[in-house]
């Protein structure tokens, strides 16, 4: 997902909550991760827009993206 980065990286904010670090476990559950694989793209607020579980292409995390951002006008 490094070109996600590369691609929005201006416009979007990118965190990783890897599972391995207890430092991550606070924000894990706010959003009800309780495994790898899984991801999230919110709004600004927080507010989750999208959510997938299990394998993902990054063309449909990048559509997800474009697709928001267009809504925002």
């Amino acid at each position: 997902m490094n070109g996600l980065q590369e691609e929005f990286g201006d416009q979007v904010d990118f965190i990783n909550l890897n599972v391995d670090y207890a430092e991550t476990a606070a924000a894990r559950s706010q959003f009800g991760f309780n495994d790898r694989s899984q991801y999230v793209l919110t709004d600004s607020a927080g507010t989750i827009v999208e959510r997938w579980i299990g394998p993902l292409q990054q063309e449909t995390v990048a559509q997800a993206i474009r697709d928001y951002l267009a809504s925002r006008g």
